[in-house]
């Protein structure tokens, strides 16, 4: 599901709702009215405001060590084998 452009859709069942943009929400991709409808809800339901959090530490999280876990130039070059040819990759 992705984040309704009808504002009014966030009066039936704000948790489905939230869950299913907390993508866009996390990345700042929201409308800005879905926003707030979003925040005002996160307000009023506990749950909701913490799996928000959960979702915002996860994705800081994984900016930070994105750019940290490269693969080695050796395996990502006989991996691109195995996959152009369809068969195992010559050992290392």
């Amino acid at each position: 599901m992705t984040a309704p452009t009808d504002i009014s859709l966030w009066s039936v069942n704000p948790c489905a709702r939230l869950a299913g943009c907390l993508d866009e929400f996390v990345d700042g991709r929201l409308d800005r009215a879905i926003e707030a409808l979003a925040l005002a809800h996160m307000e009023r339901c506990p749950p909701c405001r913490v799996m928000a959090r959960h979702a915002l530490r996860y994705r800081e999280t994984m900016r930070r060590v994105g750019d940290a876990s490269v693969a080695p130039a050796d395996f990502v070059q006989r991996l691109r084998f195995a996959l152009r040819r369809g068969v195992e990759p010559p050992p290392a």
